[in-house]
């Protein structure tokens, strides 16, 4: 036989560890459920009009503050996504920019997505050729703030359609120029354009030129 009291003390010590049970089953499902992210992931590639990925095309994901640059294969991925249905944009010098609308991206999925990109050629301007002894060179580096020189800037020559696009080294050449004076602008998106009016241009000699970019964040609009 158990005594009367010690049978009340088994009791009272079942029911805590009862009451113990349920209250950590109850907490863990709340912590799990709060702890649930509801995003999702989104990947895709940006190519030319011969299915080649293309390096450095602005992705941007609109109602986000979300924006990329593509990989050397023309590849993006943007992690975190909250769930909802977005419109992807694709934009870069020397291209026609585009967007995709209508992307959805599901909780705990991934959502891949291609946009295509159209070349454009920029146009010499041919009709006036220059004499070899009258004609003469526009030699022009454009770095950011920290002089670090900047790719795929543009240059164009204001009065005509010259223009020129800046390599690994920052550098541009405008030539076969008349001489007199030019009105240049430059500009790459990310960055203040900037032009600079009165570079005097000499025939049979080279006018040197550098140009230093202000960072400009760009623009998102939200819809």
């Amino acid at each position: 036989m158990i005594p009367r009291n010690l049978k009340a003390m088994l009791l009272l010590v079942l029911g805590a560890m009862s009451l113990i049970s349920d209250g950590c089953a109850h907490s863990g499902s709340r912590v799990g459920g709060e702890g649930t992210s509801k995003t999702g992931t989104l990947r895709g590639k940006v190519m030319d009009e011969n299915l080649r990925g293309i390096e450095n095309v602005r992705v941007a994901i609109s109602g986000t503050s979300e924006e990329q640059l593509t990989h050397a294969d023309g590849s993006f991925l943007f992690a975190r996504v909250p769930s909802g249905s977005y419109s992807v944009s694709a934009r870069a010098t020397g291209y026609v920019s585009t967007s995709r609308g209508g992307v959805l991206v599901d909780v705990g999925r991934v959502t891949f997505v291609e946009l295509a990109l159209k070349e454009v050629a920029v146009r010499m301007m041919r009709s006036q050729e220059v004499p070899a002894d009258q004609a003469g060179v526009i030699s022009g580096t454009v770095v950011d703030e920290r002089d670090a020189p900047l790719m795929y800037a543009i240059a164009f020559d204001m009065n005509s359609t010259r223009a020129a696009s800046t390599d690994a080294g920052g550098h541009f050449l405008l030539s076969n120029l008349p001489a007199g004076a030019y009105a240049i602008k430059v500009k790459l998106i990310g960055f203040a354009t900037e032009i600079r009016e009165g570079v005097q241009v000499v025939g049979r000699d080279t006018t040197k030129v550098v140009f230093k970019l202000k960072e400009q964040p760009v623009q998102m609009r939200i819809r």
